[in-house]
C-alpha cells in the first residue's frame, strides 16, 4: 500500500511499526513490532517514522509513501549538515520525551532497507544510548539521521570527475526503554561461517552488548547444539551454560516465527531475556541447486575466473563466451565442434566439444587424414583453416581491429557513459540496461573473433624458436616485451600526466595531508584536469571480467595511491632528471625501460644465434617476430576495450539500479543488485518483480558465493578427453589446431596440473615455486588479492598473490612490485601485463595464496620461477 505524507504520522507505537510496514517504520521497527504483537518480549518503544527523516534531510527520498516532508509553523532547528528539525517533528520528539521522563532512552536507526534478507547492516548506523530528556533526544535522533545521510551518498570516481551516488535509503528511528543488561550480545540461529542449521552461535559480554556488534568487545562464545552448550571461548563469564541454553531456545523461536535463520540481539536483565533487534541472517552458505550436465568433459577456467561470478554476470558472460569461441574455433577450421559453458553459484566451468570428448577415443590420424579429403564438412573446415592461417588475412584483420572496429567500441562505449542515467526513469533505465548488454554483446563477438589471429603469429615464433634456437617459451616471450602497450597504458599515461604539469602541483600533492582527490582541483588544477581525462579513459574499467563486479571508480582509495605515487615520484626527482622511486610511480619508466630493453637483449640474441643460418632460415625468424608483435599488441588491447570497457559500463547502470531499489527498500546495498540475474534486474525496475522475490533471489546468490568460497568445485568433472593426432590433416588445418591447443596449454596452468610449485622443507627460503613469466626480482610485502575489493590494500611495492589476473589489472600494476599467480601460464594475461610493466612475474604456482600471508616479506624471482622468504631487515626494491 501506498501512504501520501499526510498519511503518515511521525510516530507510531512499537507495537503497531508492523502494521505500517517497513517503508513507514523501518526494517528493524517493523521486524520488531512483529514480535510484539506475537507475544517476544521486547523492550517498550516508539517509532520516529520515515516521514520525520524526510522532512529533517530536506528531500523526497524517492517512494511515493514518503510523499513531501511534513511542514509544520514555526522554524526548522539546523542539527546538522544538511539536516535540519521542523518545528512539527520538534514537538513530537519533546513530547517522546515527556513520554519516558526520568527514563534512560535507546535510540536505534531503522532504515528501509537496512536487514534485510539480502543483506544486514549491523554497525552500519548509529545507535545511542543513555539518551536523557528532549535535549539529548533531539541530539540522538539528529545522530541516527546524519548517519543516513552520510552514507547516503558514496564517492565513485568515473568519467569527468567525482561523481556521488545515493546507497542508502530512507529511515526512521526507534526510541526505547533502554534494558539495564547483566549480559548481553548476538545469537545467530545457524552458524554463519559454515552454514550448519543444527548450531546456534552466541556472542556474549558482561553489561550491554553494544561492543558485540561492533567488534569491540573480546566476546564470550558458546555453542548450542540438540540443547547441549559448549564453550567456545569463555573468559568473561557473562553466561552460564544454562542461560547460554536458555538464549538459545529463544533465537530458536524467533526463528520459527520468522520462518528462516535469524541473527537476534539479546539482553538479559533481572534473570529475563529480552529481544533487541532480530534479522535474516545474511549470505548464509546455502549449497547451490544446480549441478553440471553430465556427459561433457568440464574444465573449470581458474585462468580468467578465480573469484564466483556475480549473478548478473554469470547470467550473461557465459554465454556470451560459448557463443564467441563456438564461433571462432568454427570460422578458423577447428576439429572443435562447439564450446559450451555452465556457472554454479559463480563458478564458470568450460566444455570444448571435440572429436573423442564423448566418450570414444579420437580417430587414428589417417581416418582424419581421409575425412579432411572426402567428407564435405571436414573439407570445408580444411578451407576455412587455409584461410584463417593465411598471414596476408591476419595482418588484414589485426589492421581492421585497429582501424575499424577498435575506434567503433571506443565510440559506443563513450556514447553510453556520458548517458545521465539519473534523468532515466525507472523503465527507460532498463531499456537503457538491455542497450549495454546488447553492446557488450557485439564487443564481446569482435573480442572472439580476434582469438585465432591473436594466437597463430605468437605461435608460429614460439615454434621457430623452438626448432631454430631451442629456447623455452619463456625466453621466446622476451622477444615481445613493449608490443603491448594496452598492458602498461594507465600508468603510462599518469605518470605522462605527471610530468607534464607544473611541479610545483606535484610538489604541493605530495606534501598534502588529507585526501588529495577531494580537493586536487583547488590546489593542482591542471593535474585535476589530466585526471579527469585520465579517469575518463580508466576509471569506469570493470576490474575483472565479470561485467557485475566492480568498477576503479569504486576504489578511490587505489587511485589516490596511483595519484600520489606519479605526483611524488615528479616531486622527489627535483633537479635530478629521471630519477626513480622504487614503488612509486615514477619507477614505471624504469619498468617500461626495462620491457624494450629485455625485448632488444633477447632480439639480438636471436639474431646472433641465426647470423649462421641459411637466409630463408633467418628471413623466417624475421618474420615471425615481426607478426607476432603486431598481435601480441592486440591481445590486452581488445581484452580492455571490449570486456572491461562494456563490463565497467553495465556495472555502472547496475549501482544506479541498485540505488533506486535501496530506495524501495528492496536492497539494502547497491551493489547488491549485482546479485540479482540480468532478466530479474531488469523485471525489479519495470515492476514485475516484487520487493520480497527481489530480496529471496539475492540472499539465495550471496549463499550460494558464500558455499562454493567454503566448497570449491572441482577443477574437472573428468580428465581431459585425448587429442587426435593431426598429422594427416592438411598443413593450414594441422597448424591451427595445433596453435589453439599450444595456446590453451600455454595460457593456463590449473591446480589440478602437475607444476614445480610445491616447495619442500627441504628448499630451504624457497616458500613457492611455479613457472618464470616476466623476469627480474623485487622484494616487498605480499598483498593477497581474494576478490575485486582487495585491490583498495594494494600499497606501492606489494607483491601482489592471487589466484590469476586480469587485464584490467593493468592498473593496479602501476603500483605493483611483483606478481605471483596460483594459476595462469606464461601466455596468460596475467603474465603479458607483469612483462609490459616490467614487474618480475612466478605463475601457476598452484598454491600461492595459501602459503603466503599478507605482510611477508618475500623475494620474488621472475627468471627462476620462485619466491623466497627475505630478511626482516632488507629493503625492498626491483632489479
Amino acid at each position: 500500500m501506498a501512504y501520501t505524507s499526510r498519511q503518515i504520522p511521525l510516530t507510531v507505537p512499537l507495537g503497531q511499526a508492523a502494521r505500517w510496514g517497513r517503508a513507514v517504520a523501518g526494517s528493524k521497527a517493523a521486524a520488531l513490532g512483529a514480535l510484539v504483537v506475537a507475544g517476544f518480549p521486547v523492550p517498550e518503544g516508539v517509532v520516529l517514522t520515515t516521514a520525520a527523516f524526510a522532512g529533517a534531510v530536506g528531500h523526497d527520498s524517492g517512494a511515493a509513501s514518503l510523499g513531501a516532508a511534513p511542514r509544520g509553523a514555526g522554524d526548522a532547528d539546523a542539527v546538522g549538515k544538511g539536516i535540519r528539525i521542523p518545528a512539527a517533528v520538534r514537538a513530537d520528539i519533546d513530547a517522546l520525551a515527556a513520554v519516558f521522563t526520568d527514563t534512560v532512552l535507546a535510540v536505534r536507526s531503522s532504515a528501509v532497507a537496512e536487514d534485510g534478507a539480502d543483506t544486514a547492516a549491523a554497525g552500519r548506523y548509529r545507535t545511542v544510548l543513555g539518551v536523557r530528556g528532549a535535549p539529548e533526544l533531539r541530539a540522538a535522533v539528529a545522530q541516527c539521521w546524519s548517519s543516513a545521510a552520510g552514507i547516503e551518498r558514496r564517492r565513485i570516481i568515473r568519467v569527468g570527475g567525482i561523481r556521488r551516488m545515493p546507497t542508502a535509503s530512507p529511515m526512521a528511528v526507534l526510541v526505547q526503554r533502554q534494558v539495564t543488561a547483566d549480559a548481553a550480545g548476538v545469537a545467530f540461529t545457524a552458524d554463519p561461517v559454515t552454514g550448519q542449521r543444527d548450531r546456534v552461535v552466541i556472542s556474549a559480554v558482561t553489561g550491554l552488548g553494544d561492543g558485540v556488534t561492533d567488534g569491540r568487545a573480546d566476546a564470550d562464545e558458546w555453542a548450542v547444539v540438540d540443547d547441549v552448550a559448549h564453550p567456545v571461548r569463555v573468559r568473561q563469564g557473562a553466561l552460564t551454560a544454562g542461560q547460554a541454553r536458555q538464549v538459545a531456545a529463544l533465537a530458536r523461536r524467533v526463528e520459527q516465527h520468522a520462518g528462516c535463520p535469524q541473527d537476534v540481539e539479546w539482553a538479559l536483565a533481572d534473570g529475563r531475556l529480552v529481544v533487541l533487534q532480530a534479522r535474516p541472517i545474511t549470505a548464509l552458505p546455502t549449497a547451490p541447486a544446480a549441478t553440471l550436465p553430465p556427459g561433457r568433459p568440464w574444465e573449470k577456467d581458474l585462468d580468467r575466473y578465480a573469484e564466483p561470478f556475480t549473478a548478473l554476470g554469470a547470467s550473461i558472460a557465459p554465454a556470451m563466451v560459448a557463443a564467441g569461441l563456438s564461433r571462432a574455433f568454427h570460422d578458423a577450421g577447428s576439429l572443435t565442434d562447439r564450446v559450451e559453458t555452465c556457472e554454479i553459484a559463480g563458478e564458470v566451468y568450460t566444455a570444448v566439444m571435440a572429436p573423442g570428448t564423448r566418450g570414444t577415443a579420437p580417430p587414428p590420424w589417417w581416418v582424419l587424414a581421409v575425412l579432411a579429403r572426402v567428407h564435405p564438412g571436414m573439407r570445408a573446415a580444411c578451407r576455412r583453416a587455409r584461410h584463417a592461417a593465411d598471414a596476408e588475412a591476419i595482418r588484414a584483420r589485426i589492421t581492421r581491429w585497429r582501424t575499424v572496429d577498435a575506434p567503433a567500441l571506443d565510440a559506443a562505449a563513450a556514447h553510453l557513459r556520458q548517458v545521465d542515467l539519473g534523468a532515466l526513469d525507472d523503465a527507460a533505465l532498463a531499456a537503457h540496461l538491455r542497450r549495454v548488454r546488447d553492446h557488450a554483446a557485439h564487443a564481446m563477438s569482435t573480442h572472439f573473433e580476434l582469438t585465432v589471429p591473436e594466437t597463430l603469429p605468437i605461435y608460429r615464433l614460439a615454434d621457430v624458436c623452438r626448432v631454430e634456437l631451442g629456447w623455452p617459451l619463456a625466453e621466446t616471450f622476451a622477444l615481445l616485451g613493449g608490443a603491448s602497450p594496452a598492458s602498461s597504458a594507465p600508468a603510462d599515461e599518469m605518470r605522462r600526466l605527471a610530468a607534464s604539469v607544473p611541479p610545483d602541483e606535484c610538489a604541493a600533492i605530495a606534501a598534502h595531508s588529507g585526501s588529495a582527490l577531494d580537493d586536487l582541483g583547488r590546489f593542482a588544477p591542471a593535474f585535476a584536469a589530466g585526471f579527469a581525462r585520465w579517469c575518463e579513459r580508466f576509471a569506469a574499467l570493470g576490474i575483472t571480467d565479470d561485467p557485475g563486479a566492480a568498477v576503479y571508480g569504486e576504489r578511490p582509495a587505489l587511485l589516490e595511491r596511483l595519484v600520489r605515487g606519479a605526483a611524488e615520484g615528479i616531486a622527489h626527482a627535483g633537479a635530478a632528471e629521471g630519477a626513480v622511486t622504487v614503488g612509486g610511480l615514477a619507477a614505471a619508466a624504469a619498468a617500461d625501460a626495462t620491457a624494450v630493453d629485455a625485448a632488444a637483449a633477447a632480439i639480438a640474441r636471436a639474431r646472433s644465434a641465426l647470423a649462421g643460418r641459411p637466409a630463408s632460415h633467418r628471413r623466417r625468424f624475421e618474420v615471425a617476430l615481426r607478426d607476432a608483435r603486431e598481435a601480441h599488441g592486440v591481445r590486452d588491447d581488445v581484452a580492455v576495450r571490449t570486456g572491461s570497457a562494456f563490463g565497467g559500463i553495465l556495472r555502472l547502470t547496475v549501482l544506479e539500479a541498485g540505488a533506486r531499489l535501496m530506495t524501495h527498500g528492496a536492497l539494502g546495498r547497491a551493489e547488491d543488485a549485482a546479485q540479482l540475474p540480468f532478466d530479474d534486474l531488469c523485471g525489479a525496475l519495470d515492476g514485475t518483480l516484487d520487493d520480497a522475490r527481489i530480496a529471496q533471489i539475492v540472499a539465495r546468490s550471496l549463499g550460494e558465493r558464500a558455499w562454493v568460497r567454503l566448497h570449491p568445485g572441482p577443477v574437472r568433472v573428468e580428465p581431459r578427453a585425448a587429442m587426435p593426432d593431426l598429422r594427416g590433416l592438411p598443413r593450414a588445418a594441422r597448424e591451427v589446431n595445433r596453435a589453439l591447443i599450444w595456446a590453451h596449454d600455454a595460457g593456463r596452468i590449473d591446480a589440478g596440473d602437475p607444476v614445480p610449485s610445491r616447495a619442500a622443507a627441504s628448499d630451504g627460503p624457497i616458500l613457492v615455486r611455479g613457472v618464470a613469466a616476466s623476469p627480474g626480482s623485487c622484494t616487498g610485502r605480499v598483498r593477497v588479492i581474494g576478490r575485486d575489493r582487495d585491490v583498495d590494500r594494494v600499497e606501492p611495492g606489494d607483491v601482489l598473490v592471487c589466484a590469476t589476473a586480469d587485464p584490467a589489472w593493468s592498473v593496479l600494476f602501476a603500483i605493483a612490485g611483483a606478481l605471483v599467480c596460483d594459476h595462469a601460464g606464461p601466455l596468460s594475461h596475467a603474465a603479458i601485463i607483469a612483462r609490459e610493466n616490467g614487474i618480475p612475474a612466478v605463475v601457476g604456482t598452484g598454491n600461492a595464496t595459501d602459503v603466503l600471508r599478507d605482510g611477508q616479506r618475500v623475494t620474488v624471482d621472475g627468471s627462476a620461477g620462485r619466491v623466497e622468504s627475505a630478511p626482516p631487515e632488507q629493503e625492498g626494491g626491483t632489479s
